[in-house]
């Protein structure tokens, strides 16, 4: 769990998936696999579809995860919605 976490905390200072590898000790392929697994959907996009009446956040997870198959279930997108 550590290895995600210091991964993503490098990501967002904006540093290359190569030097993130060499930094924390692991492979290239596994740090691509973490950054994939952790795409942020577009929070932008969901929330006005939420807006809409009958329309639940775990229906744009639907769409969320037709874009990116490995990433968040659907209790942790609905979880990073409302948080």
């Amino acid at each position: 769990m550590r290895l995600v976490h210091d991964c993503l905390r490098l990501k967002t200072g904006a540093v290359s998936t190569r030097e993130v590898a060499r930094r924390i000790g692991a492979a290239l392929s596994t740090t691509a696999e973490v950054d994939r697994r952790h795409e942020d959907p577009d929070w932008a996009r969901a929330h006005p579809e939420t807006k809409r009446k009958h329309v639940r956040p775990s229906m744009s997870w639907e769409d969320y995860i037709k874009r990116y198959p490995g990433a968040y279930r659907c209790s942790r997108f609905c979880d990073r919605y409302r948080g």
